[in-house]
């Protein structure tokens, strides 16, 4: 899905409460939080709890056996890309993708940590779109990312920054309690060239790895993914528009009075 036309900056509250005291807890008020917002996420990785406790033996408290899962991390819909299973019939048609950075991270743990939750989309979010998703539709650039008049009033619109132009929480699945400690907030305007090698490495291994296994008849709709995600990360330096916002908001597992 081409990004040349520019980005836009959609903003939903986030994920209440930030802890549970079960995966299923957590799942299930995560599914009513995709039905309330009309977004939809995927799974995109996920760590069982012995493959857990054995990589890191000796290094962290292990995760209680009751917990299926140690990790997992969901990504907007938007900002996977899933290889294509079509025979090129429908070539007009164009993938979900938009490189979207909303996610979420959730961990068991013993005590508050550093975790992170993006809740802004760079696409559109409405009822119609949603019921697209429900009926696995394919979803139309103008549906989805809006007129060239209505991208160019969004930019203008979000080129001042603010505290809360990227929205970093925590949303964990604790084990344990554990006291409240201070939380920061640093912000830079600028990103130094350490921190743009680091974003282009997250952005684009995913990319590559779904590239790594596309078949080759289809290589070229992956190819032009990741040539758009480039220019995408370059029009952002060059703008001086990145920034980086770093919360570490941290939060009880059990509260006790």
């Amino acid at each position: 899905m081409s990004k040349s036309r520019g980005t836009m900056v959609v903003r939903i509250p986030s994920l209440e409460p930030h802890t549970f005291s079960t995966w299923d807890e957590f799942i299930q008020a995560w599914t009513e939080y995709m039905a309330q917002t009309k977004t939809l996420y995927r799974r995109r990785s996920s760590c069982s709890t012995s493959s857990w406790n054995n990589k890191n033996r000796f290094k962290k408290f292990p995760v209680p056996d009751s917990f299926q899962y140690a990790t997992m991390a969901y990504w907007c819909t938007h900002g996977c890309i899933q290889p294509s299973r079509g025979t090129g019939v429908r070539a007009h048609l164009h993938n979900r993708f938009t490189g979207c950075m909303a996610r979420i991270t959730v961990e068991v743990v013993y005590e508050k940590r550093d975790e992170s939750k993006v809740s802004q989309h760079n696409h559109k979010i409405n009822d119609e779109i949603f019921n697209c998703y429900m009926n696995n539709s394919s979803i139309p650039d103008e549906l989805l990312l809006g007129t060239l008049e209505e991208l160019e009033e969004d930019l203008h619109e979000s080129h001042t920054p603010t505290p809360s132009s990227a929205e970093h929480d925590t949303a964990s699945v604790c084990a344990a309690e554990s006291p409240l400690n201070g939380s920061t907030l640093l912000g830079k305007e600028l990103l130094d060239d350490w921190q743009k090698s680091s974003m282009a490495r997250t952005v684009l291994q995913p990319l590559l790895d779904d590239l790594n296994r596309t078949p080759s008849r289809v290589i070229h709709k992956r190819l032009q993914d990741v040539s758009e995600m480039v220019v995408h990360l370059l029009g952002k330096w060059e703008r001086g528009m990145c920034c980086e916002l770093r919360a570490s908001p941290r939060v009880c597992a059990i509260q006790s009075e």
